[in-house]
Order: structure tokens, then sequence, then C-alpha cells
């Protein structure tokens, strides 16, 4: 069988949509009937019969397509994300349930909470789809459509019948899947009939398996069927070796043997030396990880050491949890008062440390977001201690490691008081490779210590593009790919965006990518601004010891540097390129800064000569990146002169890409999937009031970085905080947009606030 161990209840679910929803006309989140023959052909009317090929995102078209739709077509349209999201585990649950809340609720519905089909488990997938199901999920939610009316259009007793049978409900999707491209096959295939079909939605990897297990060669890309019963031979075939619920990709030995077949690589760059480890020791195998804050600024961290135990404070509390329920814990709490917000995370904190932590589990003392202080074994149970200011429910804790050490910006976590780390495995091989508890801690710490980290002999630590995915960019690798080919073709890049939406942060991390490293010495940053001038940059008459003196500016010394090094790449990394006046500060070089002109027979006399100096020119090897704020109004002094020599990469808000919700609800920020549906809804719909507006344009947008920054300090990522950045960061910026329009700007202050 092909079934993955442990994905039991996705199996289920999705044989229940099906008997429910393609047999029966049920719907997936309530009692209507929402999935009929009806509706979907009002959606095929809507959306496919009707397509938008404009450049906006996936949703806003959907939006305004169905715009015009019932308000069940509108529900039906939103649970249809369910089966074609179910099967890939490249986006968290929290990303699929704000998609499909966001469509529910242009009903004019409710989303419904804490049904049975949502649960963060059955969402959190089984597979990769690859990003083609992300860039071309348009066709796939067509397809989808077309292929359920398709259903609907037989008898109910031949929709069971095609249920039944895995052959022909994967004849039957083929036959309309002319191009023989969606995902939407291998995935359904699956997830109904695990049995018969692979957990694999590429039509290379089934190849590459065929060509390398099968008697004869894969048949050709178009014939999927034929490939899928050709596997199904196989595996029967390897079941007396390997058992019958082996699998393709868990199995090291069957995958190393196939993958290299596939011609495809794990495209990573980075030297074992510093990579960190993606999987836990085994000695850890099955065992439960906490994070637990040491008080405010750490200050109880040295009772905890010295004296061997962990603990949480809630002294207003007064007795013993060890039997309470978190609805318990929760009331007593709300009727002690003592907060502005509602006790939902204390009390969830208090009854797992009584009531969930068990002996032998693992714990992780913490300060703030970014500092590891201990590494231990919870030894005891819970107990109550009344008598000790801030640490009164305690436990016993063997420390095995003490810090602290330093996270590096991608690994910060929450700042909760007490958080259960077991499901971030990712996170978790880090840190016990950090803390000393693997063989490649030398690895971790120099992972930790970016952007500033060395190997041993002084090369600067390894930066590929898959670090900057996994660093939280919101781009698409192709998407880096194609700024970095365009940076290579113009020597010069301009970062361009609204505010907040992580220019320089990029900008940066471009900059490593291309110097292979996060190398501080070939790397020049300066910032433009309204003072700054030719003299400041480039060279000029300084004060000195009792006189004048001609001084080389920055840009000049390091292009010596390079000149001097043109094996290697160098870049100067300009903050705010916009607000200075470029033809002041570049002055003759302007001419230079274009490829082509990065030789000796360019080179030109600059305005200020040293006795017997050569003629100046750029050298080849040095690389220019600016970032520019679209909302600035001196962007004006950004001639077109200066902007054809470079690349542009113009950044949006992220609000709507997958990769803003799966980073809202990952390790680092954990929110909830209404709070993210929340930031999701309001900004989207800020920034098209914005877009709209002939003043200011989609330059003027909010930018992601408002609400992607997790606090410093001790907070909870609630309504609480959510409030707070718009009261403290958004308003304010409104208030500058809209000065004379005092009347919108409240406007907006209630919605955003409601």
């Amino acid at each position: 069988m092909a079934r993955i161990k442990g994905a039991e209840t996705i199996y289920e679910a999705a044989r229940a949509w099906g008997e429910a929803c393609l047999v029966g006309d049920g719907s997936l989140f309530g009692s209507e009937r929402l999935w009929t023959a009806e509706r979907l052909a009002e959606l095929k009317r809507l959306y496919i019969d009707r397509p938008d090929e404009s450049d906006r995102s996936f949703m806003d078209k959907l939006e305004d397509q169905l715009a015009d739709g019932s308000p069940e077509s509108k529900r039906l349209a939103a649970e249809l994300f369910w089966p074609i999201l179910l099967f890939t585990s490249a986006q968290k649950p929290a990303t699929k349930i704000v998609k499909m809340r966001r469509v529910w609720q242009w009903s004019g519905s409710s989303f419904p909470e804490d049904l049975p089909m949502l649960v963060p488990s059955l969402l959190a997938g089984i597979g990769s789809a690859g990003p083609a199901l992300n860039n071309l999920f348009w066709l796939e939610y067509a397809f989808a459509i077309r292929l359920f009316l398709a259903i609907k259009a037989k008898p109910a007793s031949e929709r069971r019948e095609l249920l039944a049978d895995g052959w022909a409900f994967a004849a039957f999707m083929d036959g309309l899947d002319e191009a023989h491209g969606r995902q939407c096959y291998h995935m359904l295939a699956h997830l109904l009939f695990p049995d018969f079909f692979e957990r694999i939605a590429s039509r290379s990897h089934k190849a590459a398996i065929v060509n390398t297990f099968g008697q004869e060669p894969a048949p050709g890309w178009h014939e999927r069927l034929a490939t899928d019963k050709t596997l199904y031979e196989i595996r029967l075939g390897l079941t007396p070796e390997h058992g019958q619920d082996f699998d393709y990709y868990d199995d090291t030995k069957l995958h190393d043997a196939w993958y290299q077949a596939s011609g495809e690589s794990d495209d990573q760059e980075s030297s074992a030396l510093v990579q960190a480890p993606t999987s836990l020791p085994s000695r850890y195998s099955g065992a439960r990880f906490w994070a637990i804050g040491a008080g405010v600024d750490g200050k109880l961290w040295m009772s905890f050491k010295d004296e061997g135990f962990i603990a949480l404070g809630f002294d207003r509390y007064g007795q013993d949890i060890g039997a309470a329920t978190r609805n318990e814990i929760y009331e007593r709490l709300l009727s002690l008062g003592g907060g502005t917000h509602k006790p939902t995370n204390d009390a969830l904190a208090l009854y797992e440390f009584a009531s969930v932590m068990k002996e032998g589990d693992y714990v992780f003392a913490k300060q703030g977001r970014s500092t590891i202080l201990g590494f231990g074994r919870v030894s005891s149970a819970y107990r109550f201690q009344p008598g000790n200011s801030g640490s009164s429910h305690r436990r016993t804790v063997e420390w095995l490691r003490i810090g602290p050490w330093q996270l590096p910006p991608e690994r910060r976590i929450t700042t909760k008081s007490l958080t259960e780390f077991t499901s971030y495995t990712a996170w978790l091989a880090f840190a016990l490779a950090l803390v000393g508890e693997t063989a490649v801690h030398a690895a971790a710490e120099v992972a930790a210590n970016a952007p500033l980290a060395y190997e041993a002999g002084g090369a600067a630590r390894f930066y590929g593009i898959e670090d900057l995915v996994a660093d939280g960019a919101f781009l698409d690798r192709s998407e880096i790919e194609e700024a970095l080919r365009s940076w290579d073709d113009k020597a010069n890049l301009l970062v361009s965006g609204p505010p907040g939406t992580g220019k320089s942060w990029l900008a940066a991390r471009l900059s490593w990518i291309k110097l292979g490293g996060d190398d501080p010495d070939r790397l020049l940053r300066v910032q433009f601004h309204q003072s700054y001038a030719y003299e400041d940059f480039v060279r000029g008459w300084k004060p000195g010891a009792g006189s004048f003196e001609l001084r080389d500016g920055p840009f000049l010394r390091f292009c010596e540097l390079a000149r001097g090094d043109p094996n290697r790449p160098y870049v100067v990394l300009i903050e705010e390129i916009n607000r200075g006046d470029i033809s002041r500060i570049f002055g003759e070089l302007f001419f230079l800064l274009e490829k082509d002109k990065r030789e000796s027979r360019y080179a030109v006399r600059l305005s200020c000569v040293k006795d017997g100096e050569p003629p100046f020119f750029i050298p080849p090897n040095l690389l220019l990146v600016g970032t520019m704020n679209t909302a600035d109004r001196s962007i004006a002094l950004v001639d077109y002169a200066l902007r054809r020599r470079f690349a542009e990469l113009p950044l949006k808000p992220a609000f709507e890409r997958d990769a803003f919700s799966d980073y809202m609800a990952g390790e680092t920020m954990q929110a909830t999937e209404a709070l993210i549906a929340r930031i999701v809804d309001s900004m989207t719909a800020l920034n098209k009031e914005i877009d709209r507006d002939p003043n200011l344009g989609a330059g003027y947008a909010i930018g992601h970085s408002y609400f992607a920054s997790a606090p410093e300090v001790e907070a909870e990522l609630d309504e609480d905080w959510y409030r707070s950045v718009v009261r403290t960061q958004i308003i304010p910026t409104l208030e500058e947009y809209w000065f004379d329009k005092r009347d919108k700007v409240d406007a907006w202050r209630q919605r955003l606030l409601a």
C-alpha cells in the first residue's frame, strides 16, 4: 500500500468529503446543500467563462469574478480550496484556512469555527506538490470546477461507482485534463485511493522511479495512468524486501537510487560544515519539547540555574492548579482581573505547565525572543510553592547545557511565557545543535552568529538563494533568480517599494548571495540624504592639521579595494538612494555606472585630481544596489538617466502571499489563523483604497513589515498587539497621507480597530 503512516485521518477526511460532496450534495463546513451541479455551474460561469487576465493577485481577481454570484456560490468557492490544498505540505494549515475564511466571508456569512475538517493536524499536508501548484493555482482551481461539475453530471449511483474504483476515477480525471499537466490528478488520486496511487505529485519523479525499478522505460509524459499502473506493479514487486508500506521519499536507500536518475538536485550550495541539521538526533525520538521564559529580562534565570527548577509566576492565582481544567483556570484568572486582555494564553500556559508537561520532557529556558539561556530535562511533577514571588508554580529541572546562546533573526521565537515546540522539528534541530546536543555544534554556532560569522580560516559563511527563501523573503525562488539575473545584466539594481516592504533587508541579503557569503569586508553600506554630496561619497577637501586636505570618500576607497581583488565581487549598498541629489553625489562618475563602461578605456579624470593620478573607472567586479521608497516625494529627483542604468526589483506588500501567512503562523510569530486573517483582510482593503486615491497610488501602500516583526519584549501576538500596531504605526502613516482629509482617516481608524 502507498498509504503514509500517520495520515489515516487525512485519508478518512478525503473519503468523507468524496461521499458527502461528490456523491452527495452537502457541505464540508455546514449542513446546507452547496456541492450541487447548479452551484458548480454558477462557479464555471463566474470564474472560467469570465477570465481575468490582469496582473493582479489570484484572490483579488477571484473576489471581483464572484462579486455577482450568490452567497451559496461564494461559500462553495471557499470550500473548493479544501480538496485542492489538502495534499500539499508546502503551506501551513493557517494559510489554507485564511484563504477559505476570506472567500467564505465574501458571502456575508461568518466563517465557521472549530470544525473537524479544519483542525491543523488534518490540514498539515502529506507531500510536496512543487512550485507549480502555487504558480498555476488559477489553472488548478479551474480544473477542479470542471472536474467536479463533470462528476455531478452523472447520476448518484454512477458517482458512487466512480468513487469506488481508483483506476476509473483516475482515467476520468485524465480525460478532462487535455494538457495532462494538472497537479489535482496526482493529489486527488492518492488522497482518495492511497492503496493504489503513490504519494507523488511530480511526473518527473514518477518517471524516474519507473526507469530505476521497472522492467521497461517509463511511458510518455502524457500517459499518466499507464505510469501509475506501472508504479503499482513495481510496489508489489518491492514489497517482499521493503515491506508493504514503504515510501519512495522516506526510504533512504530507495530515494537515493531513483532521485539521482531524476536529473534533479537539491540545489543546496552551502557546505555541510555550515548547514544546520534538519532532523532530531535519535535519542530525542518521541520526546516533547518546551520553551519557557525566565521572567522579564531573564531575571529568574540565576535562580532557575542554581536551584534546578523552572517556574511560572501568576502569583495572583494563589492556589494549586494541579487538578484544574483549562476552563477553570481561565475563569479564575478572568475573575481576578489584573490585565487589559482576556487571559486566554495565560490560562493555556498554566494548564500545560501543570497538566500537559511531564517528567522526561525537555525544556529551553529563554530570555525574550533571541536568547537561549539553558537546556534541560524536566524531572518532577508540578508543585505549588507559595511565597516565591514570580515563581510559585514550579517543576524541578536537570540542566544539561548552560548558555547563553544567541539566535539569528530568522530563528527567533515567540515571547509567550510557555510554548510547546515539539512540532517545530527544524527549529529544534537547529537549537539542539546550537546548545551542543548534536555533532554539528560548530555548524550551528556559525549560522547563529550571522551576518558577521566566519568559518575557520576567515572565510565568510556561505549564503545562497535557499537561505534567503528560508529567512522569509516573501518572494518565490523564480523571482529571486530573475532579480539576480537582472542585476548581472546591469551591474546595478534598485530595490523599490512602499514603506514596510523589507527593501533594506532584502537588498542586504541579495548582496550576500552575490558575494557568496555575508562578508562585511566586501559590502559597503552608505545612506543618501539631502545634505550628502560628491565630497562625502567620492572625494573632497576636508579640514586637516591646520589646512584642508584632499580625502577620498568611501566609494573611491572601496573601488580601490575591488580593483585589487579582481576575482571576487564587491557590493555597494546605497540606502534611500532617492533621498540624495544624484547628479551632485555621483558627478562625473554618472557615466561610468553603465556596465559596458567599466574598463580603462572609458576612464575619466576626477574633479579633484591628485598629482600623477591616472584617470578613474569603476572596476567591473563592483556591483551597486540601492533601495528606493516609492512613497517618498523626493523620488522625483531620481531621473530617467539614472534609472535606465539600474535594473529594478519592485516590491509589493505581501499580505496576500502564502509565504506571509506561513511566516505569521510559524515558529517565530505563532499567530492564530483568525489574527492572520484579520491582518490580511484589513490591510488588503486599506491598500486597495490607497491605490484608488489619485494623489497616492500603489507606491504608497502599507507594507507587511509592520506586522512581520515580532516585538522584542514579552508580548502576545493577539488582538491587543494588532490594535497597537494599527494605532502607533498605521494610523500615523494615514494621517500623513490624508493630512487634509481628517474624516477619511477617522473612518479608517474605526474600520481597522473595529
